[in-house]
């Protein structure tokens, strides 16, 4: 029972509060794909199912026909081992625990679930559309400032690739899509860790710093996808070329909260040629040699965040954060290995097909600073779907 006390003590210290910026923001489903978190992160040329449709839209028109008809994916992230000594090895010193991971930027967790919303389909004839939902809470503590995130997000997507035969020199498609998303609640919350132990009302403190909006909104995305030789993609992704938000922020009051006030969204934002401009290549490996064993074998490599790359912005993420590799490798059509590099991190994971069920499991790491090395969070996820 003490360890049991213990680990919701530490918990309930990291999820006191997170980052209470002014600007509520949407990055998109994150917790939907687990296949690409075992391999080095989302690859714009990799066309081989349903989950195209958020990566590249000109890539729908080499996917061909896919259906999602619902998926779960779990996602757990933090100082796992950290957290987990203290749990299995007791401690009376509970907060000096907790300072320790502070000290060293450790204390970070996060939680995404994603579904059990999550449907669609891809077409022989290039569209592609789903409907998805994901809660997210996110916790750090890069100092004694302690700050919390949470989200509710429900996305609609809408694409759309075509393909030119360019004869011997391969096929070129373009693409685009459109999510229609909206935040309802989203929550930040923001205090001193020191304040919120000194002895005070914390439930109070936890108010007075309380952030609570809503947004709602529409991305444009569009893509390139070249393929030629049978085996060779290379792809281009401008994600959220095209922005629209309007976002709400009532004055708080949580014991009478209005939720219509909550909904009357008064501020827009507008955002053209912004967002995330990725290129990646892709390349199918010959398994002819396996006689069968082997049924298919990928590699990917991936720069996301071209422009970015040649800003003077001494608050950009380190270059080499943005690469990303990664390889699968499936076995009998049904078993699948997975590796790859993101963040600077080992990615790794296992995937089984069943006919329609898809189980997928991942391991990775990710950077929350802006360094390699920086603030390391350890990731693990699991997913159970159904699709063909």
């Amino acid at each position: 029972m003490k360890k049991i006390i213990a680990a919701l003590l530490i918990l309930g210290v990291a999820f006191a509060a997170f980052a209470a910026d002014s600007e509520i923001t949407f990055n998109g489903i994150t917790a939907v794909d687990n296949r690409s978190s075992a391999m080095g992160g989302i690859h714009v040329a990799d066309t081989s199912d349903y989950f195209t449709l958020l990566r590249n839209p000109a890539g729908l028109a080499f996917s061909g026909r896919h259906n999602l008809i619902s998926q779960t994916n779990i996602n757990i992230g933090g100082p796992l081992e950290e957290v987990f000594d203290i749990i299995s090895g007791g401690t009376d010193d509970l907060m000096g625990a907790a300072t320790d991971l502070i000290a060293d930027n450790k204390l970070n967790l996060g939680l995404n679930l994603g579904g059990p919303i999550a449907f669609g389909g891809t077409y022989k004839n290039g569209f592609g559309w789903g409907v998805f939902d994901q809660f997210i809470v996110n916790a750090v503590a890069p100092s004694t400032v302690v700050k919390i995130n949470a989200e509710l997000d429900l996305d609609m997507v809408f694409g759309y690739g075509h393909a030119f035969n360019l004869g011997s020199f391969g096929d070129l498609a373009v693409g685009v899509s459109a999510d229609l998303y909206g935040q309802t609640p989203y929550v930040k919350v923001q205090q001193n860790l020191l304040s919120l132990l000194s002895g005070g009302d914390m439930t109070e403190q936890l108010k007075d710093a309380m952030v609570l909006g809503a947004t709602t909104g529409l991305n444009v995305n569009a893509g390139l996808q070249y393929e030629v030789l049978g085996f060779l993609s290379a792809g281009l992704v401008w994600n959220n070329f095209v922005s629209y938000a309007k976002t709400s922020k009532p004055n708080i009051d949580l014991d009478n909260l209005d939720t219509s006030e909550l909904l009357a969204f008064d501020k827009s934002i507008n955002e053209v040629g912004k967002g995330s401009l990725d290129i990646g290549v892709g390349i199918d490996i010959p398994t002819f040699w396996s006689l069968g064993i082997i049924s298919e074998w990928t590699a990917y490599a991936d720069m996301k965040d071209l422009v970015g790359m040649f800003k003077n912005d001494p608050l950009a993420r380190n270059p080499i954060l943005n690469l990303g590799f990664g390889t699968e490798m499936t076995v009998l059509k049904c078993i699948s290995a997975r590796l790859g590099i993101s963040d600077s991190y080992l990615n790794a994971g296992i995937g089984l097909r069943l006919l329609a069920l898809h189980i997928d499991a991942s391991i990775y790491g990710k950077e929350l600073g802006m360094e390699p090395g920086a603030t390391p969070q350890l990731n693990c996820a699991i997913s159970i779907g159904f699709r063909h």
